[in-house]
């Protein structure tokens, strides 16, 4: 009975802070709306590198965790659907460790300097690519 009431207090706390450390908010940004496109480059050496165009939004890293501004922060990236780093900069590096599916999909979020998602018309602006290994 101890060891299924120390499993519940484990469970209930895991499902209590799944989404603690940057909660799920987003704001409605007003236009001309911010637009991602991704390029994908395979890297001889390991993995792949990503280049991420914006229009109509600014990556200011060294602005995390203050006033927000309508447009601007960071990009979060995730690969199927892991979140696996911010990206500061136009460019990133994924290694092939991620691109574990015959169909991989990148998706680039961005995101506000106090990690809220931006959104325009009720939608989280994001765009997605696939890379098929």
């Amino acid at each position: 009975m101890k060891n299924l009431f120390k499993y519940l207090v484990i469970f209930f706390l895991y499902c209590g802070s799944i989404h603690s450390h940057h909660p799920g908010n987003t704001v409605e940004v007003g236009e001309p709306y911010p637009e991602i496109f991704i390029s994908i480059y395979e890297d001889s050496y390991d993995g792949y590198n990503i280049k991420i165009h914006m229009k109509n939004f600014k990556f200011t890293p060294e602005e995390i965790s203050y006033e927000p501004k309508e447009k601007e922060g960071y990009a979060l990236v995730h690969v199927n659907e892991i979140p696996i780093g911010r990206s500061y900069s136009k460019w990133l590096h994924i290694p092939d460790r991620f691109f574990n599916l015959e169909k991989n999909t990148i998706k680039v979020v961005i995101k506000n300097v106090n990690h809220q998602s931006l959104v325009a018309d009720h939608t989280v602006i994001s765009q997605e690519i696939i890379v098929e290994k």
